[in-house]
């Protein structure tokens, strides 16, 4: 049953993005595409941002001045904004692509306790020495400018102004807009974060899948096979199903079944390719 589920799957996966007749292997299709291709899947797999209409750009500029540019949401644009919803409220955000609110009583968020949260996340993920890690330097080290140039033409030192961080003064500095807008970061070369390869893995391997299908107890499992597709001494991530959306059993419940070894969770649906999972339920339920 398994192994039709995964082909309905990517049947449903090829009729959204293949061209002509589907090939006879449509799993080596479907790994070429995620590997040439990433940003094709992103649709499917982080939110629709192509209603926002607003983006100011942060771009780094020469003799220790950035500057802010507003641009009008286009299809081309938003291709390159791959949003992902932090964990929670209080959480840092995923990457140099944040929602921007504006009310009159709080000004323009997320809020000055968040941004430094997430400052301190770009930090670590910028030492962490992990294939991306070089992406969010370039980011940190736009981020660090003490200078920017806002939208009325003024040049401003956010540090003087009393702000914590470069991203709580573009926040603030906006002023009034309606509905959300989203703040980003190019990096050093000008590019979005969804033309960084580096970046588009970034997303796959450490937000799409690992922290997503882990639970606080319930941690992967390596070298085993997968179910779904076969593929041996590989990672599997245990908290598959409710990652996708499905949560058919709940692993930090122990008392729900009584005698329930957490050890063995992996065993239950377990996938080493989450995004298949996504694409699989989706066509189910549809």
């Amino acid at each position: 049953m398994l192994s039709a589920m995964r082909t309905l799957a990517l049947d449903y996966l090829f009729q959204q993005l293949g061209e002509g007749d589907p090939p006879n292997e449509l799993d080596s299709w479907y790994h070429k595409l995620r590997r040439e291709s990433p940003g094709k899947l992103f649709q499917f797999l982080v939110e629709d941002v192509g209603k926002i209409e607003k983006v100011f750009i942060i771009r780094g500029e020469s003799k220790g001045c950035a500057e802010l540019q507003p641009k009008e949401m286009s299809p081309e644009i938003s291709s390159y904004l791959p949003f992902v919803k932090p964990s929670g409220n209080m959480s840092a955000q995923i990457g140099p692509i944040i929602k921007r609110s504006y009310s009159k009583a709080k000004g323009g968020g997320p809020t000055r306790k968040v941004l430094n949260i997430t400052m301190k996340y770009f930090f670590n993920v910028a030492n962490s020495g992990k294939p991306w890690a070089t992406y969010f330097q370039e980011i940190v080290e736009v981020l660090e400018t003490d200078r920017i140039k806002l939208l009325d033409g003024s040049i401003v030192d956010w540090k003087e102004k009393g702000y914590e961080s470069l991203l709580e003064c573009v926040g603030q500095d906006i002023g009034p807009t309606k509905g959300t807008s989203l703040i980003t970061v190019m990096d050093m070369s000008g590019r979005l974060a969804g033309q960084r390869q580096d970046y588009l893995e970034y997303l796959f391997k450490e937000i799409l899948a690992g922290q997503r299908y882990l639970t606080k107890k319930v941690k992967a499992v390596d070298n085993a096979t997968c179910p779904l597709c076969g593929a041996k001494d590989t990672t599997i991530y245990p908290n598959a199903l409710k990652g996708a959306g499905i949560n058919l059993i709940n692993m930090d419940r122990e008392g729900v079944f009584p005698g329930i070894d957490l050890s063995q969770a992996w065993k239950g649906y377990s996938l080493v390719h989450p995004v298949q999972t996504y694409y699989m339920f989706i066509n189910i339920m549809c």
